[in-house]
């Protein structure tokens, strides 16, 4: 019996000296996070001066009354997730990612840029006519799940099977991008 107690009180008290420690760990923790808002606010003052890009909560009385009328119009079942902006040479664009993982991104003008769907296809309404019908024709019973308006003019399309087409800006195919 001695041999046993001899062994088990030092492991009691090596477990009462952690116990202690983590507590006086915690107790300085406790009083780091008490001091942290004076520190929080200088962290939130740097990062308020980056220009680069936000993140921000959905906040549909923050957004342009052409996004909310765009998304109302073209996503009617679909609610905004998230909304990010980003400032660049251009001005501000915004970002907007739907409930059902559709991105949506918008330029300094409020008009539509890129459009990608996760789980169905682009709209009709927004793919221009001449190139809906190009699919149509030549990718039957592809679905459009991907429309980038192209900075120097035209369009490029992601369809259902992963093939990616470039359209100039009347919609005239151009041809099937190889990246």
């Amino acid at each position: 019996m001695k041999k046993f107690s001899f062994i088990f009180l030092p492991v009691i008290a090596l477990l009462v000296t952690l116990m202690i420690s983590c507590n006086g760990n915690n107790n300085a923790s406790n009083s780091a996070s008490q001091q942290q808002p004076a520190d929080t606010t200088a962290i939130t003052d740097s990062t308020a001066q980056k220009p680069d890009s936000t993140k921000t909560q959905p906040n549909q009385e923050n957004l342009p009354n052409e996004v909310t009328s765009f998304v109302k119009q073209h996503f009617p079942n679909a609610t905004i997730a998230n909304t990010k902006t980003d400032k660049d040479s251009k001005g501000v664009e915004l970002e907007l990612t739907l409930n059902d993982g559709t991105k949506i991104d918008f330029d300094a003008s409020n008009q539509w840029d890129k459009i990608e769907c996760k789980t169905g296809a682009v709209p009709e309404k927004i793919v221009p006519q001449a190139i809906a019908t190009y699919v149509k024709d030549n990718q039957q019973g592809q679905a459009i799940t991907k429309i980038d308006k192209e900075d120097k003019g035209g369009y490029e399309i992601k369809l259902a099977n992963g093939v990616e087409l470039k359209f100039d800006q009347s919609g005239k195919f151009l041809s099937v991008d190889k990246n």
